[in-house]
């Protein structure tokens, strides 16, 4: 516990540095972002490798844009649809869209998919 608590701080550290730098991060920066973070998920410690994969595919469709997001969370790992409400709540968190936004949305990636 006492090395998972290190490691925890040492990345907040990190990050606290990284963000005092004022970045703006593009889209390559971002993949190089979910590149490096895919690395230290599929580390010997840590989560299961369900886990690993789920926030592995998560930080990449973030990364990738709403469209993206949307495919990856409409769908539980479970393989059963999630709610409207959870999925919404997930697009306005990350991309600060509003419920209209996201209805929108919703209906645009459901009608290509069915294409």
């Amino acid at each position: 516990m006492k090395s998972y608590r290190e490691r925890q701080q040492r990345t907040a550290n990190w990050w606290h540095d990284v963000i005092e730098l004022g970045p703006g991060f593009g889209d390559d920066m971002l993949a190089e972002i979910s590149r490096l973070s895919r690395m230290q998920l599929l580390g010997d410690k840590g989560l299961s490798d369900d886990h690993r994969d789920y926030l592995v595919r998560l930080k990449d469709a973030i990364s990738e844009g709403p469209e993206s997001l949307y495919r990856h969370v409409r769908v539980k790992p479970n393989g059963k649809r999630d709610s409207q409400h959870n999925i919404f709540r997930v697009l306005r968190y990350h991309f600060d869209l509003t419920y209209r936004e996201c209805k929108e949305l919703a209906d645009r990636v459901d009608a290509s998919d069915t294409q």
